[in-house]
């Protein structure tokens, strides 16, 4: 009988874990997150990728991007604001060009830095939200941002 009581338990777990696991990974198979791709495009892009350009004709511009998560314009000293010091960008900054205005396409960070990666709005390619659903912890506290 001890067997048989302890047998229950194990069992309500696995089903449990079983459920769980099948409640969160579900989104991985539907149709909604489907990457469909387009042949002309692809053909076009290839085209015009494989056309060399000469090497004197084209002057390259001198530019250095940075990108931070979660940095506002008054966290670093750049801009006399910011209690982080920082000299060498501070120092780049004064040698160069300092932007005061930028907005961002996305509230969201993958989003946005996916836009300035490609070129392109993300909502041009199907990427202009974080899919919250397929995060464990989204899904366990009930977030749906």
């Amino acid at each position: 009988m001890k067997f048989m009581r302890i047998k229950w338990p194990i069992l309500a777990l696995i089903i449990f874990v079983v459920a769980l696991a099948f409640y969160l990974l579900w989104p991985l198979g539907s149709s909604q997150f489907a990457i469909h791709y387009d042949g002309k495009e692809i053909a076009e892009k290839k085209e015009f990728l494989s056309q060399k350009v000469e090497k004197d004709s084209v002057s390259r511009p001198n530019i250095i991007l940075i990108t931070v998560d979660d940095l506002g314009m008054a966290d670093c000293s750049l801009y006399g604001e910011g209690n982080i010091n920082t000299p060498n960008i501070d120092r780049l900054g004064a040698e160069g060009i300092i932007f005061e205005n930028a907005y961002t396409t996305s509230p969201v960070c993958a989003p946005s830095r996916a836009a300035m990666i490609t070129g392109r709005y993300q909502q041009r390619f199907g990427f202009e939200f974080t899919i919250h659903e397929r995060y464990l912890h989204n899904r366990l506290t009930g977030l749906n941002i």
